[in-house]
């Protein structure tokens, strides 16, 4: 769902969420998407600075922007994430196609919710199910970054213990030249034990901030047999 071409204004001023109005001859965003819908956006402020961002359809033609903006132009200077900017007068916002946000953006259940928080990503197939590690053996497995961006900590349930570690990290998506998505850059990695039982987990603030909406994927890699549930 894509919606290019939609125009809405905001007097909403500030970093907060938009409170927008109809523009005539234009569609709006209530009439393509849904509550809970990532809308990729761009907001052009009253005193001509730029923000773009994939934000949530939000009741009453409002629109939650995120935590950290895909990319922004304040005073004429370009950078890319951060927080949203502090908009001015009346503003106008387009709903757009952003490289790599529109196929990976849209949550997988309509709900601001489900997309607020980092979810565990288990590695297997039903909930309460565990996963054996094999011995130098790498999973990666595919994570959406989600409304809250700021991925502050990694972990594991370890429920049979063999001593040893698990390495934890996160890498940018990498797309081939056959079009096919891996892992690319490695973000960020960690290492717990996996000599006990319990919840194992470690600072993850080496990982940079997370585009919303945007794929990478969580790397596991265990040096023994230990056997544990989610990540």
């Amino acid at each position: 769902m894509l919606g290019v071409g939609i125009e809405e204004t905001t007097a909403t001023t500030g970093t907060g969420t938009l409170t927008l109005t109809a523009v005539s001859q234009r569609a709006r965003i209530a009439d393509q998407f849904g509550l809970g819908d990532a809308v990729a956006y761009v907001v052009v402020s009253g005193n001509g600075d730029v923000e773009w961002g994939v934000g949530i359809a939000a009741a009453g033609n409002t629109l939650v922007r995120p935590t950290t903006i895909l990319a922004s132009i304040v005073s004429g200077t370009y950078s890319e994430g951060g927080g949203p900017i502090s908009l001015t007068g009346t503003s106008t916002l387009r709903v757009v196609e952003h490289s790599g946000a529109v196929a990976s953006c849209v949550p997988a259940v309509r709900t601001p919710a489900a997309a607020a928080f980092f979810n565990p990503a288990l590695v297997c197939g039903t909930v309460g199910n565990t996963h054996s590690l094999v011995a130098n053996r790498l999973i990666a497995i595919p994570i959406k970054a989600p409304e809250y961006p700021a991925l502050t900590g990694v972990g594991c349930v370890v429920t049979t213990a063999v001593a040893g570690t698990c390495y934890l990290g996160v890498a940018e998506n990498f797309i081939d030249s056959n079009g096919r998505m891996k892992p690319g850059r490695v973000l960020g990695a960690g290492g717990v034990s996996t000599g006990t039982t319990g919840i194992k987990t470690d600072t993850a603030s080496y990982v940079p901030t997370l585009k919303p909406g945007h794929q990478y994927w969580q790397l596991v890699q265990g040096t023994s047999a230990a056997v544990i549930r989610a990540l």
